[in-house]
């Protein structure tokens, strides 16, 4: 699943190569929320109650468009697994968001498996891709890099309606991803037109190949295997997984787009897995203990 997330990643940033970010997050939402959007209306599944409309709001404009759109503009100045290890940070921001908004018990371990995920990515962040020294934010930061990681923050703030969507209000993943998807990617195209007319869209055919792999790879195979892995393994476990996105990620831009990978991404990668066995200890523990039980 994590390589299949990976290949997506790696196909965004060659489509960046044919047009701006806005049009290329636009097209891909839009046209992936379109065909689940028609699989749901001809199986005659798509219903929704107005008074749930609020819930989707948040869920489209926290989990989707501004996730989405800050994520692709920042791929066009950094490389691909640095994006990747920035978006490891999201089950941490999830939790921080947990303790103040369900009031969820406050743990020790996870702070410091926390703290310690934030520094090792400091030497990452420090370290940056000559297109990213020509947006300089402050201190070691650059734009890009805010951007990544705001967009984990509004994601991670995002699940919580999502979440409500699917576990109290009983709503399927496909109706929530194309509406919010395909409203997205209407907007982003709105956004396009208005920020990004100057940069005219190159080589349509190449373009438009690669957003429908894109989409047969992320929006069906990789959707399709997480909704199949969260029957069998629980979150915490799939969590802990993560970090393999990383890696895949990094092997693949190594491959494909000829990045060079330096010892500030290894020293990120080594403190992300310390961080994640923490944080994710005492979720797997009782995972496993509860299964022993049942056995």
């Amino acid at each position: 699943m994590h390589f299949l997330f990976a290949i997506s990643i790696i196909l965004n940033k060659k489509l960046l190569v044919y047009a701006p970010p806005f049009f290329t997050f636009g097209n891909k939402f839009f046209l992936t929320g379109s065909i689940l959007l028609s699989y749901l209306f001809i199986k005659n599944q798509l219903t929704i109650k107005k008074n749930h409309l609020p819930l989707f709001f948040k869920t489209l404009l926290f989990a989707n468009l501004m996730p989405g759109l800050l994520r692709m503009w920042s791929l066009q100045y950094m490389p691909p697994y640095k994006l990747a290890i920035i978006t490891n940070l999201s089950p941490f921001f999830t939790y921080l968001l947990s303790i103040y908004i369900e009031k969820i018990p406050f743990e020790y371990k996870k702070i410091i498996g926390i703290s310690i995920g934030f520094l090792s990515i400091i030497p990452l962040l420090v370290s940056h891709a000559p297109q990213e020294e020509i947006i300089q934010a402050f201190l070691f930061f650059s734009w890009a890099e805010l951007a990544a990681l705001t967009a984990d923050v509004s994601r991670s703030f995002g699940l919580f309606a999502t979440q409500q969507l699917t576990r109290e209000l009983q709503y399927s993943p496909l109706t929530i991803n194309g509406i919010s998807m395909s409203i997205a990617g209407f907007i982003g195209i709105i956004c396009s037109f208005i920020f990004e007319s100057s940069r005219p869209l190159i080589a349509p055919a190449s373009f438009y190949s690669i957003v429908f792999l894109s989409i047969f790879i992320s929006g069906i195979l990789a959707h399709s295997m997480y909704i199949y892995l969260l029957k069998k393994y629980s979150v915490p476990f799939i969590t802990f997984t993560s970090f393999s996105l990383t890696i895949f990620t990094a092997l693949l831009g190594w491959l494909f787009l000829d990045n060079v990978i330096t010892w500030h991404f290894y020293c990120a990668l080594l403190g992300l897995v310390i961080s994640l066995c923490l944080f994710c200890y005492n979720d797997i523990k009782i995972m496993y203990t509860t299964q022993n039980t049942v056995l």
